[in-house]
């Protein structure tokens, strides 16, 4: 039985030696998925919330690692309704984030998987970041 799941996208590398590296530090049996956090929406959109602050999520552009248990626990909450898989009930049609990992995001919150950010799990590659950071540091 696999500890870790992870989910990239087409064009998204990954350094296996480093992500197990990464791994070791993490308990497959605790809820957690690991990636790089961003903004999300407002938690009262978000399923299961009632709180006015933004919700953050896992980007899905720089990837999305969640153990067995935060895998067993989005899969019970989608099989409670407690986020829906029918494209007409999702609420993240209407979120500037669209994609599966908003969708996978909020699933997230509703079934309690912690989600941790950590240095390395970045959505650009390292020329592109250099030269983003080269003109954040200009302006």
């Amino acid at each position: 039985e696999a500890g870790w799941v992870v989910f990239v996208d087409d064009d998204t590398y990954v350094l296996p030696e480093a992500l197990s590296e990464l791994l070791q530090w993490y308990d497959p049996s605790e809820r957690v998925a690991i990636g790089r956090l961003i903004a999300g929406w407002p938690k009262e959109q978000a399923p299961g919330s009632s709180s006015s602050t933004e919700q953050l999520l896992i980007g899905g552009g720089a990837g999305i690692v969640l153990s067995r248990a935060a895998l067993a626990a989005v899969h019970k909450a989608v099989q409670l309704n407690r986020c829906s898989i029918n494209r007409k009930d999702l609420k993240w049609v209407h979120w500037p984030f669209r994609g599966g990992d908003a969708w996978l995001g909020g699933c997230m919150v509703a079934a309690g998987v912690a989600m941790v950010s950590e240095a390395g799990f970045e959505p650009l590659p390292p020329l592109a970041m250099s030269a983003t950071e080269a003109m954040r540091a200009a302006s």
